[in-house]
Parts: structure tokens; C-alpha cells; sequence
């Protein structure tokens, strides 16, 4: 799955049936503010639901402690 993620990173389309797998173990392996930033990127830009919803689902694949906290101030706003 991260190479699958990795090919996202470079443009490459993920399968619908595979994203939110693809998304959430990218966020887990990297752990880092960029990738998590990425999918915040992606979650605000997406015009399409389903990506939408596998976008914040990977965010809350993070362990940082920092970038979770974060998560839950931008739900709560929705």
C-alpha cells in the first residue's frame, strides 16, 4: 500500500477501492507534518465527496499526538 500511496504523491490515481487503505497507511508509515498536510490539502480542494471523507480518514491515521489534536479542532468546525 505505501507504494501505492507513494505513486499518488507523484500524480498517479489511486483505485476508488483501495484509497482510504492506500491513504491511511501512507500517513501511518511517514508520520510526518507534509503527508498530513497533503491530505489536508486534499480534504479542503476535493470537489468529490468519497475523497473527501478517505482524505480525513487518513488524517486521523496519524500517531502525532500534535497533528491529531489538530484533527479534532478542524471537526468540530465542520
Amino acid at each position: 500500500m505505501l507504494g501505492v500511496f507513494g505513486g499518488w504523491c507523484h500524480l498517479y490515481r489511486i483505485p476508488t477501492d483501495i484509497r482510504d487503505a492506500a491513504f491511511c497507511v501512507g500517513v501511518r508509515i511517514t508520520n510526518d507534518t507534509t503527508t498530513w498536510e497533503q491530505m489536508f490539502n486534499l480534504y479542503k480542494t476535493t470537489r468529490s465527496p468519497s475523497e473527501k471523507q478517505s482524505a480525513q480518514t487518513a488524517m486521523a491515521c496519524t500517531e502525532d499526538d500534535m497533528l491529531l489534536s489538530r484533527l479534532q479542532i478542524i471537526q468540530k468546525t465542520i
